[in-house]
């Protein structure tokens, strides 16, 4: 007989639960552990898997541009800037303002689908789930130092679970996003970590730049507002001028690092504004004046998406607060500029009154913020904020806890999918490009050319067409003395031979990005139509018209910017890992 078998079933029982314990604190463990993470994500995308995608607000927006950017790749065009699919077909410079992390995700997902038609369906259920995944990892690394692994796996998996992660996957299906789910956690890290760091706070402010721009103006305003309060707090701790300016220093040029590493984007999109109709982003209803909490509109549709999204920003205020109380009836408060709970308390404060109409004045006055659209966006910044306070509220967690990680997104996913979903079936145009075929669509307002009428566009039958003067309509049929050599999403090639001069038109809006050459030589001066369609004067005889998008001088600028910040980007980290390998090596 086994000595063991001879011991009391109490001291074998002990035995066994020590065994346990230290398989549970061994280092494979505390690895495996961390899978709750993406098994949260995965639970929060079996619906999805059951029943098929949720065919919510964007859902089309998205899905196009990831067809459009796997043709671009298909032809040859790393890097798109015309969408092709956009504007019944005259296209618009989609990849010019939106920003390219989503839309390069989902391209390279729809072209590894494309291997075999039986994925293609799942691609947006794949983008969320690793999006999903990737932003659980991300509240790890900002629960993680603040609390134990097991809390830290705990808060991550409730960020993956929040209303708000949730009526985004399900209801808006806002893929961009929740891209920037990803980065928010990653900014307060940086933010509320006792010694501040330019590059820290630079990186996630450029992946925000580079995945939606809403959240990266609701970023750079998070960074300023955690600036104003330590830099009070500072300034009450040490009363030294010059500390105060030296952390204010920092702060602003973190922004500016960040923003030039992004600016390869950012300056093309802000200096072309004034090529397109941006202003219509926030026309009507789509203004932050008209979607304060609950308010109320002439359209009962967009009311009923107001109602739900500001029940979702109540339940994560409601939420955040609970654990800011908790944590503040936990320890006492010392200073603001080492304690992460003054600062999350004055950010969420903050957030409530953006949303409510009292903060009318700010959109109107500070730059940019009417371009968020909706104010409860802020409540992507806030769910990183809960997670946050979540584990400031938290005793110790023992391993047992972990349970609750495997059984929270359990019981929340289904109730939110259920809540939120959006049903596909009576839309031919998402059943199209749920199988990688992509379809003509209307005009993107805030995209379409600034002199440019799209009111008519969707009936123009032709591709090309000969005109005598600028506004003559097309023709019932393509003129036989104009021959498409070539034509793809940014190039195109054409041959014509015609006896007297005249105009070739193209349905394809006349962009400044456009370089037009008729027999070797570049077109200028091209003449205007009133629905901004491409105008271009022909010579008598045989000619040969070459039309592809080039890069103006604001993308060299951009590009250069972004590579000079790339390089010192790697000095800093390279310098700061060799100063951090000499402190190792000092330290016995």
């Amino acid at each position: 007989m086994n000595d063991a078998d001879s011991l009391p079933p109490s001291t074998r029982l002990q035995s066994l639960r020590n065994s346990c314990g230290r398989l549970a604190r061994s280092p494979l463990s505390q690895k495996l552990s961390l899978l709750l993470i993406p098994f949260a994500a995965f639970i929060a995308i079996v619906p999805l898997l059951r029943d098929g995608c949720s065919c919510g607000h964007d859902f089309d927006f998205h899905l196009l541009n990831w067809i459009d950017v796997a043709e671009h790749w298909r032809v040859g065009i790393l890097y798109p800037h015309w969408m092709h699919w956009g504007a019944w077909l005259a296209g618009e410079p989609r990849f010019i303002f939106y920003p390219p992390l989503s839309w390069l995700l989902g391209g390279a997902l729809t072209s590894l689908a494309h291997l075999h038609p039986a994925w293609l369906p799942s691609v947006a259920i794949a983008y969320s789930f690793l999006v999903m995944s990737a932003a659980g990892f991300a509240a790890y690394a900002l629960a993680h130092t603040r609390a134990s692994r097991t809390s830290a796996i705990l808060a991550a998996v409730l960020y993956i679970v929040n209303p708000y992660m949730l009526f985004v996957v399900y209801e808006r299906t806002a893929y961009a996003e929740l891209l920037a789910a990803v980065w928010f956690p990653l900014l307060l890290l940086a933010l509320f970590a006792e010694e501040i760091s330019i590059v820290t706070i630079a990186i996630p402010i450029a992946l925000l730049w580079l995945s939606n721009a809403p959240a990266a103006v609701m970023g750079c305003y998070t960074v300023a507002l955690i600036a104003i309060v330590r830099l009070i707090s500072h300034w009450r701790a040490t009363r030294n001028r010059s500390n105060v300016l030296h952390l204010a220093t920092k702060y602003f040029l973190a922004l500016l690092f960040g923003i030039s590493l992004a600016a390869y984007y950012v300056l093309p999109a802000a200096y072309e504004r004034r090529w397109v109709q941006i202003q219509s982003v926030i026309a009507g209803n789509l203004s932050p004046f008209n979607n304060f909490l609950f308010e109320r509109t002439t359209d009962a549709e967009h009311d009923a998406v107001l109602y739900t999204a500001s029940w979702v920003a109540i339940s994560v205020l409601a939420m955040t607060a609970v654990f800011l109380l908790a944590a503040a009836l936990k320890k006492p408060a010392t200073r603001l500029d080492k304690n992460p709970l003054g600062p999350a308390l004055f950010l969420t404060a903050t957030i409530f009154i953006l949303l409510i109409p009292i903060s009318s004045f700010l959109y109107r006055i500070l730059p940019n913020l009417a371009y968020l659209q909706f104010p409860w966006r802020f409540i992507a910044v806030l769910a990183a904020v809960t997670v946050l306070a979540f584990v400031l509220a938290l005793p110790a967690l023992r391993r047992r806890w972990l349970l609750a990680a495997l059984l929270l997104p359990l019981v929340v996913a289904p109730i939110g999918y259920r809540i939120f979903v959006q049903s596909c079936e009576d839309d031919d145009e998402a059943a199209l490009e749920l199988r990688g075929i992509g379809v003509p669509t209307e005009p993107t307002d805030e995209y379409t050319p600034i002199n440019a009428d799209a009111s008519q566009l969707h009936l123009v039958p032709q591709t090309f067409w000969l005109a005598k003067i600028t506004d003559d309509p097309p023709t019932t049929t393509p003129p036989a003395a104009v021959t498409l050599q070539h034509g793809d999403t940014e190039n195109y090639r054409l041959t014509t031979n015609i006896a007297t001069p005249t105009l070739l038109v193209l349905r394809l809006w006349d962009y400044p990005g456009w370089r037009v050459s008729v027999n070797g030589r570049e077109v200028t001066n091209r003449p205007r139509r009133n629905d901004g369609l491409l105008c271009i004067p022909l010579p008598v005889g045989r000619s040969t018209v070459e039309i592809h998008f080039a890069r103006t001088f604001d993308h060299i600028l951009g590009q250069l910017i972004s590579a000079i910040a790339l390089v010192l980007l790697v000095i800093l980290l390279r310098r700061n890992a060799l100063a951090r390998r000499r402190l190792s090596a000092s330290q016995p």
